[in-house]
């Protein structure tokens, strides 16, 4: 599978897509959205067996910032260490998401759903379904 890309949504625990948002912290990631626009898709590489690399709609890739509080943002130009997140099948066409902190990624509610990669355990906010729109040509 390493290299395979494929054109995917994320949906968090609340029912809602992740989307790239422009606040004035950054393009981070929020699930507030009900449908699938162009902000709410993204390119997902296969890195390795159980590796996953995200790039969103702006060519930038997804990282968990470690310098700005763990939140995840669009704005990387190469995918390095921080851009990569291990994948955990939680059963239920579901997954968590772990960074290169060892912290799972999670929809936050009391953040207001932002996209944050903070929490030792995967429980119910820390899983994610991938919708998969469609394949994608490896030289993208």
């Amino acid at each position: 599978l390493k290299g395979n890309i494929v054109l995917v949504a994320l949906k968090a625990w609340n029912g809602k897509y992740v989307s790239v948002v422009e606040d004035s912290v950054g393009l981070r990631l929020i699930a507030d959205k009900d449908k699938v626009g162009e902000r709410e898709t993204f390119h997902m590489e296969y890195h390795d067996e159980n590796v996953l690399i995200f790039k969103a709609f702006n060519k930038f890739f997804v990282s968990a910032d470690y310098s700005k509080g763990n939140f995840l943002f669009a704005d990387k130009m190469e995918p390095r260490e921080w851009e990569q997140f291990v994948v955990e099948d939680r059963g239920n066409h579901q997954v968590a998401l772990k960074s290169s902190n060892g912290k799972y990624v999670c929809a936050d509610k009391n953040i207001g759903f932002f996209i944050i990669a903070d929490k030792d355990i995967a429980n119910d906010w820390e899983k994610f379904s991938i919708v998969k729109i469609s394949d994608l040509p490896s030289d993208l």
